[in-house]
């Protein structure tokens, strides 16, 4: 994707000196939100700050469950399992794409409920984002 175009500026004094004053009450919002705009389009939105959700960094056994505390109040719509790093054998490769069978309770909680992709007995720090809906 290519670069956003630079911001646009309302500058008063380039305005009528009649509509100076109006311009001038105008310009400094209007600066502001399309600057902030621009910085946010050329790729300095960041994930964890402007999603509805979640990012989650645990420790968690293969094969064994997992409840925790949502801490939200919409409804979680899915799971993505960013990253998984093994803990009981570092350096260890993954032998298949993991992924996460969960299950929300409606008052909060959220049990994954198996890792299929991880090794059971084993333990592994585990990043995932949590999309609400």
């Amino acid at each position: 994707m290519a670069n956003v175009p630079e911001a646009q500026q309302i500058v008063a004094e380039e305005f009528k000196e009649d509509d100076q004053e109006l311009a001038s009450k105008i310009a400094a919002p209007f600066n502001s939100y399309t600057e902030q705009l621009n910085e946010i389009l050329n790729q300095n939105l960041t994930f964890a700050d402007n999603m509805r959700g979640v990012v989650k960094t645990m420790t968690l056994v293969g094969g064994e469950e997992l409840k925790f505390k949502y801490g939200r109040d919409d409804k979680p719509i899915g799971m993505w399992l960013v990253s998984a790093r093994n803990l009981s054998s570092p350096g260890t490769t993954l032998s298949a794409a993991p992924f996460l069978e969960w299950e929300y309770d409606g008052k909060g909680n959220i049990t994954i409920k198996s890792t299929p992709g991880l090794t059971t007995d084993e333990s592994y720090q585990v990043t995932f984002i949590i999309i609400s809906g």
